[in-house]
């Protein structure tokens, strides 16, 4: 079954993209922890 966007409501939209923000800002964050370990290695 294909899904068109323009059939979807806004609110899913609307929350899907909270979704992806959200994961992006997650994504972000585990990247910045990774970067500090590093850090911590090198030393």
């Amino acid at each position: 079954m294909k899904e068109n966007k323009s059939t979807k409501p806004a609110g899913d939209r609307e929350e899907a993209y909270r979704l992806a923000k959200l994961l992006r800002t997650g994504s972000r964050e585990l990247a910045r922890q990774l970067n500090t370990k590093k850090a911590r290695k090198q030393r």
